[in-house]
């Protein structure tokens, strides 16, 4: 839902093709082809900031978590586009992440909703092509879900921890 907003907003070239990564980062150019199953993605699209989408990979037992950015502020003409960078992570580590999320119920459609312009807006995609559902909410959670946003916080710290350090932007610029 989220990324079918942001293709809409951005259609030039450039943009669009930098939003089909963050859909679908295990084509991002550069890094290892990815193969197994994507088990969760999970994404941060502020307003003013750049947008971010974490993806955790698993292949036969093991795990890989995969970081893609995007400054969609920059112009698209001069900017650098999407960034990636991905990560082995401990299967323990991503398996005990995995069965937290499983554990949780929360209700498919909240009773309470929040709407604005500026903001963060969040994602939780679950699955893959043939089987996903995707829990997003802007700025704060609904009630209903604020386990579903604690998990992702707990698994952003997860994944950031085994990730590169991401490369400053250049302050002289």
């Amino acid at each position: 839902m989220i990324l079918e907003q942001l293709m809409l907003q951005h259609r030039d070239p450039k943009s669009a093709l930098a939003v089909a990564y963050l859909a679908a980062p295990d084509a991002f150019p550069g890094l290892p082809r990815r193969i197994g199953n994507i088990r969760v993605k999970l994404l941060k699209i502020p307003s003013f900031e750049p947008c971010t989408a974490w993806t955790l990979f698993e292949d036969q037992g093991t795990f890989c978590v995969r970081r893609i950015e995007w400054n969609q502020r920059e112009d698209p003409e001069t900017s650098p586009g999407a960034q990636g960078s991905d990560a082995a992570i401990n299967s323990s580590i991503a398996t005990t992440l995995l069965d937290g999320l499983t554990a949780l119920t929360i209700p498919v459609a909240p009773k309470t909703r929040e709407a604005g312009i500026d903001g963060v807006s969040y994602s939780v995609i679950i699955g893959d092509y043939w089987c996903n559902s995707e829990f997003a909410w802007w700025v704060e959670p609904p009630e209903e879900w604020k386990k579903l946003a604690i998990w992702y916080d707990r698994a952003i710290a997860a994944f950031e921890a085994v990730l590169p350090v991401r490369t400053p932007e250049n302050p002289e610029a």
